[in-house]
């Protein structure tokens, strides 16, 4: 388990502490990057320790996080059962902390620790008779997965709290643990709360396989309403607009109540797709943003796939001609090339009789001047 990519990043570091200091710790990390490259990890452990013990004593505590976890995964490589006592002192550190962000963030990594676990060992857990109303071992190796299921939900729910202080944080302050990048700056501007909730749910959704219950589906869809309500009272539109795409997708994927309505024959009744009408919404309020091109394209895709190449080719067009500057329009404009691409499939039975006709289901699309004819045998 890499225990050091548990924490989501994205590329580019900004750095945000004194000069000196960071040039210092910088030296200090160097040496383990050496080590690791060397393939001495009884040497990178011993050098994330000094990290870490140089951090606490200054009081340095995204150093601290990163210096423990990385050391973490690096001696689970020597000595696997370091795993549970590495986590344990995390847990430790969690309950005792006295800054409530730093609570945040440590609850925040437990839950993917745990949601990780769960994964990894799925095939364990399985067939594990169900524990109710007894606590848990201190060994986590005898936990049932709904324990395991419980402490995702405890850990996700008390990362983000409390969550005032968590949107007024911004997560420069957790350079170098937290690594940030134009994506991140642009889109979630830097906000511990919408990094710390994404990771909450990044936890939950991959868990919730294992839940024979809805309280998982219930927390993830509170977790994506107070992240949509905290841009709104920001007035913080990018990060709205992406937040609403991604919980249209996930009602789309997981709620069978979300599907398009058909009334029964022979009755009035109007036929609607939620999901459609979600992204139709969005266009109609910000359309004059740059960010709606993302709306566009997942238009055009879902059209695409359900080989509706006009329709697709007119999100395509008209987004490409809106927001031309956007920085990501050349996937619109990739997504148009492989529309306009000239492409012929054929689908044939796999047997057949001798003298039998063969029934061939052909789709084609944008054959410029190709002209298709089909024998029978």
């Amino acid at each position: 388990m890499k225990v050091r990519q548990i924490w989501i990043m994205v590329m580019l570091f900004i750095i945000s502490v004194p000069v000196a200091r960071a040039q210092s710790f910088d030296k200090l990390w160097q040496q383990v990057a050496d080590a690791e490259k060397k393939g001495l990890p009884v040497t990178v452990t011993a050098l994330t320790n000094d990290i870490y013990r140089k951090s606490e004593a200054e009081k340095n505590v995204p150093q601290m996080l990163k210096a423990y976890t990385w050391g973490m995964d690096e001696k689970q490589r020597v000595v696997p059962d370091s795993f549970y006592v590495k986590l344990q002192g995390l847990e430790l550190w969690a309950t005792t902390t006295t800054n409530l962000v730093d609570k945040a963030v440590l609850n925040s990594l437990l839950a993917g620790l745990y949601a990780d676990y769960v994964s990894d060992n799925a095939w364990k857990l399985k067939n594990r008779t169900k524990v109710v109303e007894e606590t848990p071992s201190a060994d986590i190796r005898l936990w049932s997965a709904n324990q395991f299921i419980d402490k995702v939900l405890q850990c996700a729910t008390a990362s983000l709290q409390p969550m005032n202080s968590l949107v007024k944080q911004r997560t420069t302050a957790y350079v170098p643990f937290v690594k940030l990048g134009e994506t991140s700056k642009r889109y979630v501007d830097h906000s511990l709360f919408q990094l710390l909730g994404r990771r909450a749910i990044a936890s939950l959704k991959s868990v919730i396989y294992a839940a024979q219950d809805s309280l998982i589906e219930v927390q993830i869809e509170q977790i994506y309403n107070q992240l949509l309500q905290a841009d709104r009272k920001a007035d913080y539109t990018d990060g709205y607009v992406l937040t609403m795409l991604d919980y249209l997708d996930w009602r789309r994927t997981t709620d069978d109540t979300f599907r398009s309505y058909r009334a029964p024959k022979g009755m009035i009744g109007l036929t609607q797709d939620p999901y459609i009408a979600g992204l139709n919404k969005l266009i109609a309020e910000f359309k004059t943003k740059d960010i709606c091109a993302e709306v566009f394209l997942e238009r055009a895709r879902l059209a695409d796939q359900k080989r509706l190449p006009a329709v697709a080719l007119q999100n395509c067009n008209e987004a490409i001609e809106r927001y031309p500057s956007y920085a990501r329009i050349g996937e619109l404009k990739n997504l148009k090339q492989s529309i306009l691409k000239p492409s012929l499939h054929v689908w044939a039975d796999n047997t057949f009789y001798p003298g039998g006709d063969v029934q061939l289901d052909v789709n084609h699309r944008n054959l410029n001047g190709f002209t298709v004819r089909l024998y029978s045998v």
